[in-house]
């Protein structure tokens, strides 16, 4: 055999061995004085607890590039178009992109997504309609890079603002031992992400609803986060188990308006509820 033709297979076989890849990018509005602090609250809970356990229960078959973290400032429209346009996929990969801060759709919207309300750029005391983008947008843009499986997470309110102008769019678990409940734990988050090829979309209110934070925008972040986070909380110590994904977020939509009701979301006068509003574009 030449050096060359063992260079060429050589070549293959490492690309062909070649782990995937895990890209996770976060945008956080932690400028905001009403919900900045519950927004950063949030943000460490998604990081520490949702985002390294999608990553530890895939396993070694997949690598996890360097988050992408937008926080302040840098919480902009502009600085996100240009990280979904510089994010590069194997047909193979995982992309989870999460959005905290504030939301909001115009009444001609068709999209059942709110449209997100980024940071008030630094020496402006105002948001410009230029600051929102719509959320179904960034899943429509990501899954054009064709990877394997998309999770967007838009934790904001879907209230109408009478202001706002359209976007355009973008066309049952046996008791085990501790290590036994980690693995099979493992195993339902991996059959999640791995046994479909799609995109996943959940935002933390439905139409004309809000999305809030917990005490009032404390350090405890918000109602939708909790919830996603107690759920994947309860995957991992083998407390429930779901075989798809409409049966995990249909429990987030629920357990989320459920505990809505039993805390005080009040806002002028009157006491609200939250609904969570997800879609499901999956194939085998």
């Amino acid at each position: 055999m030449s050096k060359y033709l063992y260079l060429s297979l050589f070549l293959c076989i490492s690309l062909s061995a070649h782990a995937q890849t895990i890209h996770t990018i976060l945008f956080t509005d932690t400028q905001d004085e009403q919900i900045g602090v519950a927004a950063k609250a949030s943000h460490d809970y998604y990081s520490l607890d949702l985002l390294s356990t999608i990553e530890t229960s895939i396993g070694t078959s997949y690598n996890s590039s360097t988050p992408i973290d937008k926080s302040g400032y840098d919480c902009n429209r502009t600085t996100l178009l240009q990280t979904l346009d510089n994010l590069s996929c194997d047909e193979n990969d995982i992309v989870v992109f999460i959005y905290l801060g504030h939301g909001a759709r115009g009444f001609g919207d068709k999209s059942n997504f709110p449209q997100m309300c980024f940071a008030v750029p630094r020496g402006s005391y105002y948001r410009d309609e230029d600051d929102y983008y719509p959320l179904e947008n960034v899943r429509d843009i990501i899954m054009r890079k064709n990877p394997r499986f998309c999770l967007v997470i838009g934790d904001c309110c879907n209230s109408y603002s009478p202001t706002l102008s359209t976007k355009p769019s973008i066309s049952d678990v046996e008791a085990m031992s501790p290590d036994i409940i980690r693995r099979h734990g493992e195993e339902v988050i991996k059959k999640l992400f791995l046994s479909k090829k799609g995109s996943v979309i959940i935002t933390a209110s439905i139409k004309g609803e809000y999305g809030w934070c917990m005490n009032n925008g404390s350090r405890k972040g918000m109602l939708l986060e909790r919830n996603i986070n107690d759920v994947f909380q309860k995957i991992k110590e083998g407390k429930v188990s779901y075989s798809n994904w409409e049966e995990l977020l249909s429990t987030i939509k629920n357990n989320t308006y459920r505990f809505s009701q039993t805390v005080n979301l009040i806002a002028d006068g009157r006491r609200y509820t939250q609904t969570p509003y997800y879609e499901i574009k999956l194939t085998d």
